[in-house]
């Protein structure tokens, strides 16, 4: 068993703010933290989030057959999803433009939401 699976199983509130914590890794403000941490604890029970651990789905194959222009916005210390991932993806997209944000936060309007909205803006004005 590993560490988190045994925190999971032990105490679910602490496991909740540890993963939290990988979503806002700067810790963004106090309330939507508690709030993010409070919802991953009410959506599922300990036995649930075991079951959604072991979840995998393998798109990469279908990516070099997406031709419709794609912006892929990453932040560069996003500890839930690799910086590399995002990277990866834009590479196999034969339209896709990759743009890399500074941070860590991993939802898009954590953190520095101006980016994400200038970048979007900026794709969708593109000739």
């Amino acid at each position: 068993m590993d560490a988190e699976g045994a925190l999971r199983r032990t105490n679910f509130d602490l496991y909740n703010r540890m993963l939290a914590s990988k979503y806002f890794p700067s810790g963004t403000d106090r309330e939507t933290f508690q709030s993010l941490s409070r919802m991953l604890t009410e959506s599922a029970t300990p036995e649930i989030a075991e079951k959604l651990d072991d979840v995998y789905f393998d798109n990469q194959s279908l990516l070099p057959n997406l031709h419709t222009p794609t912006l892929v916005l990453h932040r560069r210390g996003d500890e839930a999803c690799l910086f590399e991932w995002g990277q990866y993806i834009a590479r196999k997209m034969p339209n896709a433009r990759f743009q890399p944000l500074d941070g860590d936060a991993h939802f898009p309007w954590v953190d520095d939401a101006d980016s994400v909205i200038d970048a979007t803006l900026d794709f969708l004005a593109q000739d």
